[in-house]
């Protein structure tokens, strides 16, 4: 609950965290209908765009300009890992 009341955001760590307790109380994967390791595979892909965003942000305020093609290389990545983003999330109705 104190992740919920300090009134920062959550870190993308304390949120997997939060996941894989709940993912482990429950037994498995799927948790009220939800698949929980769909959720901590998008926050880790969520981290490395986190990451990327401050490296292209950095390079933009580089005097003289960023250079081209080291800020293309991040931009493909950054794209590369949006592109990588589940949203199947939602568990089959189980049968």
């Amino acid at each position: 609950m104190t992740l919920i009341n300090s009134g920062k955001p959550p870190e993308i760590a304390e949120v997997d965290a939060l996941l894989g307790e709940l993912q482990q109380a429950h037994g498995g994967t799927v948790v009220g209908g939800v698949d929980i390791s769909v959720l901590r595979g998008n926050l880790a892909l969520a981290g490395e765009m986190q990451a990327l965003a401050m490296e292209i942000e950095q390079l933009s305020r580089q005097p003289g300009g960023a250079d081209s093609a080291a800020l293309q290389r991040k931009l493909d990545r950054l794209q590369a890992l949006q592109a990588q983003m589940r949203f199947d999330f939602m568990a089959p109705a189980q049968r």
